[in-house]
């Protein structure tokens, strides 16, 4: 197998590396929030974008005014901005009176019952969708859940799969494709402050997100800002959960990484298992497990199958291993009509690359606290 201090740039001459490992896939899954008048839009999903539950290109994250638009994956990066930007046009066209907020960090919302959670029907997978969403609400509160992101999807080109099989000839394709998927998440997760420091771009933040150690903070407008700050999106003020980041979720292999979530997502929790007692709803969550679900485990980057049936991820990871990387760090560019620009997809494609060839040893627990 692929060693972890192996540099698999020295394995391709310079002509392999342009003319085919360079041709990965990409797509794009963009959060936007609806507002109406500077607020969180109050009104439901429109009927005139299609289905939030069956539309493959424009749905709803955790809210009916949190809308998630998704291209396929290209090879060409021209291709997939387009396609976003199309679907981009298409949604503001169709909002009535609301508008796309272009910024990750939600404008200032006075109550939690002002964040409608998504709706999608009655069949079972609506409602699982729904109670998962509830349940989120009441583990972590329904503020965290409208900042928005973009997330960045890619595989390495199937040209590449061939060459590694050739200099790995006892391995099976799932088995290589785990252990290389592996090594660019961990590296991922080394460097991931670069991304943070080229892409950020949610310095401020509304007052109700502040807490009592908030003392740095300067006012501007009515918002409040850290002089040298880039992404408050990522930081423990913004998408983050400390019971979901005391998790010990390992990178170093997929059996690890499964194994962990597995055990998350069957080991009760005394603290959620008293949501089924304080709350009224006779569904507040899917369970009182560490994790309802492996999706509700945050990261910077996740393992994902190009599986579209509904068994769970863990299975398809497991059945079949590991397809593409989803990066989740990058926020909303507001100075771009579609959230991203080319330049930043061209740098993000190499930047994923990079960390998927260049040695990648196992990640200690002593490297993770640094």
């Amino acid at each position: 197998m692929i060693g972890y201090d192996e540099n698999l740039l020295d394995r391709f001459s310079d002509a392999e590396l342009r003319n085919s490992i360079s041709l990965g896939k990409i797509g794009i899954e963009k959060e936007s929030l609806r507002v109406f008048q500077g607020k969180i839009s109050q009104s439901r999903h429109f009927d005139s974008v299609g289905s939030a539950l069956c539309n493959r290109y424009i749905t709803t994250d955790f809210s009916e005014a949190l809308l998630e638009l998704i291209t396929p994956p290209y090879e060409n990066n021209i291709q997939t901005l387009e396609f976003l930007d199309n679907v981009h046009h298409f949604v503001t066209h169709n909002l009535e009176d609301d508008l796309l907020w272009p910024l990750s960090m939600p404008p200032l919302i006075y109550s939690e019952s002002e964040i409608p959670i998504a709706e999608y029907g009655v069949s079972n997978q609506a409602l699982f969708k729904r109670i998962y969403r509830e349940g989120l609400s009441h583990r972590y509160g329904k503020l965290m859940q409208v900042i928005s992101g973009l997330h960045f999807n890619y595989s390495l080109p199937e040209s590449f799969w061939g060459c590694i099989k050739d200099l790995y000839p006892k391995y099976t394709i799932d088995e290589l494709s785990s252990t290389i998927y592996f090594r660019t998440l961990r590296n991922l997760k080394r460097m991931n402050w670069l991304i943070l420091l080229l892409f950020g771009a949610s310095p401020f933040i509304s007052k109700n997100f502040l807490n009592n150690d908030s003392d740095d903070f300067k006012k501007f407008k009515g918002d409040y800002y850290l002089p040298y700050a880039t992404s408050l999106r990522m930081s423990d003020l913004g998408y983050q959960n400390f019971n979901r980041s005391t998790l010990k979720v390992s990178l170093n292999s997929l059996n690890e990484y499964t194994e962990a979530l597995f055990y998350a997502t069957q080991t009760e929790s005394e603290e959620y298992k008293k949501i089924f007692n304080n709350v009224s709803n006779q569904y507040p969550q899917l369970n009182s497990n560490l994790l309802q679900i492996e999706d509700e485990y945050y990261s910077i980057a996740r393992p994902k199958s190009n599986d579209l049936s509904n068994i769970r991820l863990l299975k398809k990871l497991k059945s079949n291993g590991v397809d593409y990387i989803e990066f989740r760090s990058l926020d909303l560019n507001p100075f771009n009509r579609s959230g991203i620009d080319l330049n930043t997809i061209n740098f993000m494609e190499i930047f994923l690359l990079y960390c998927s060839l260049i040695p990648s040893p196992p990640i200690t627990d002593k490297e993770i606290k640094e």
